[in-house]
């Protein structure tokens, strides 16, 4: 016999059993549960919402798919501020589906794989397949070789972190000029390089494809510590990219450098070309030797590991070139890099200069005046060191190279960044003649462009608008040159 009551204010009131069902609205299945329940002296329990949905995926399934996306290699990326990992350029998230599906037919639909893959996993397709070191590939594909015994793979992980932290000694360097900006205000800190190439014009034609444009060339300057950057731009017809075009940035830079700043660290990346040569390291001598400052250092990294901060300005300048599906001019161009980056405080973070053939100086042909190619070192060009010991200025073995205004005409060069073994080299060739600057004129005229680019270029003019055609008519009547690009090559 059960007794039902209700809460009459602060009261129970016995009531019968109809009467306790329609007054708290419940069925009668509902409280034969509750008594069946009070029999065996167990409380109910909440059920609702219990029952598995038959569109959830259940998680055997869910670990498949996770294994099968993991199962797929990735690579590093040093070319961001975080470490971003990229699968391979060939796949996609179709394809890694398909490959799934093959695995496991019918184990999820391509929507619930898409929405899977980007809320569990941030990879990104296509990793760049620019400075890669070919140390490091080497070095791993060993350890993963499964025949390596345990004694040659633990010879191949030491290398490995010894190359590493090699390495890492350029970019030590560099935060430690970025860190300081405030110490040390007599040294300018500055790193240097070319950004990969601009054609114009840039028109969403399709026949653009299938012809050669004009080569616009970028080359930046920055200042590590006030993190600007002056930009020079300019045409293949105005220009190469020599040792010549390098210098002459450099010296039209520093001239706008106060007296005040006496010392110069420079960084630069190994392009024998360009940075790594016999008359970019020249001028620098020619730096401390004239006076202009009293000491210059240089740093190179290890190579394959060669990235600086231009490269985070030419990612800067690329992302906002690419929103513009028209350009003709490099006075456009330069108008973009200008307007690609805030400011900083009141002083623009990019100064850029439209350059002419007239300002190149021929550093190339002023330096063997004044100094030799190589010499034996200092340390060992003795008579008692075997011809075999001596040390010849081999120049792209060395990673740090330091010129002193108190040691005119010497190169102090090192094998590795703040390394306790240097040698020095005597360049000059007569102690007593002093270095003339600035040199000539590199280029008497217009660079020749290939005849046949030219006759692409051509074909493109219907689609040039009237106020950029006379640049244009002007790019027809450059000199030409037939079969190859001009001669761009190093001392």
């Amino acid at each position: 016999m059960y007794t039902y009551f209700v809460m009459v204010g602060n009261q129970r009131t016995p009531v019968c059993y109809k009467a306790f069902l329609s007054l708290l609205s419940i069925s009668d299945k509902r409280v034969k549960r509750l008594r069946s329940l009070a029999k065996e002296g167990k409380n109910p329990l909440d059920k609702r919402g219990k029952a598995p949905s038959v569109n959830r995926m259940s998680i055997e399934n869910q670990e498949k798919i996770r294994s099968h996306i993991q199962s797929f290699p990735t690579k590093l990326s040093h070319y961001a501020g975080r470490a971003t990992e990229y699968l391979d350029a060939r796949l996609s998230i179709k394809t890694m589906y398909d490959l799934l599906v093959a695995k496991h037919p019918g184990i999820c639909s391509p929507a619930y794989f898409y929405e899977f893959f980007h809320e569990n996993f941030n990879l990104r397709f296509g990793r760049p397949q620019i400075d890669t070191c070919s140390t490091c590939e080497e070095l791993s594909i060993k350890l993963k070789n499964p025949h390596l015994n345990d004694a040659a793979k633990r010879v191949a992980t030491a290398e490995l972190m010894v190359h590493k932290r090699r390495a890492k000694k350029f970019y030590n360097k560099i935060q430690e000029e970025a860190m300081n900006p405030k110490n040390e205000s007599h040294v300018l800190s500055i790193c240097m390089d070319f950004m990969q190439n601009l054609s114009i014009p840039q028109i969403p034609v399709q026949q653009t494809f299938y012809l050669r444009q004009i080569t616009v060339n970028v080359f930046s300057i920055h200042n590590i510590k006030q993190r600007t950057a002056k930009v020079y731009v300019y045409h293949e017809g105005e220009a190469n990219k020599t040792p010549n075009e390098v210098c002459s940035f450099l010296y039209e830079y520093l001239k706008e450098v106060p007296s005040e700043v006496t010392e110069l660290r420079l960084f630069a990346d190994n392009c024998g070309g360009q940075n790594k040569n016999h008359t970019l390291t020249r001028f620098l001598l020619m730096l401390t030797d004239t006076g202009r400052f009293e000491k210059v250092t240089m740093f190179f990294p290890v190579r394959g590991h060669s990235f600086l901060p231009c490269d985070r300005d030419f990612a800067t300048i690329k992302r906002h070139v690419k929103k513009y599906d028209r350009i003709y001019t490099v006075g456009e161009i330069r108008n973009l890099i200008e307007s690609s980056s805030t400011k900083l405080g009141n002083n623009p973070k990019f100064v850029v200069k439209e350059v002419e053939s007239s300002d190149i100086l021929n550093f190339k042909a002023l330096w063997p005046t004044y100094y030799k190619k190589s010499c034996i070192s200092q340390e060992t060009n003795k008579k008692s060191v075997p011809k075999a010991n001596k040390i010849h200025f081999e120049i792209s073995s060395y990673r740090q190279m330091t010129f002193n205004k108190n040691k005119q005409g010497i190169i102090y060069a090192s094998k590795m960044i703040d390394s306790i073994v240097s040698h020095s080299f005597k360049m000059c060739k007569d102690a007593n003649a002093k270095p003339t600057l600035p040199p000539a004129a590199a280029y008497q005229s217009n660079i020749p462009i290939k005849t046949a680019k030219l006759n692409d270029v051509r074909h493109l003019l219907p689609y040039i608008p009237q106020e950029h055609l006379e640049f244009y008519k002007s790019i027809m009547d450059w000199p030409t040159v037939e079969g190859i690009d001009p001669e761009i090559q190093d001392d």
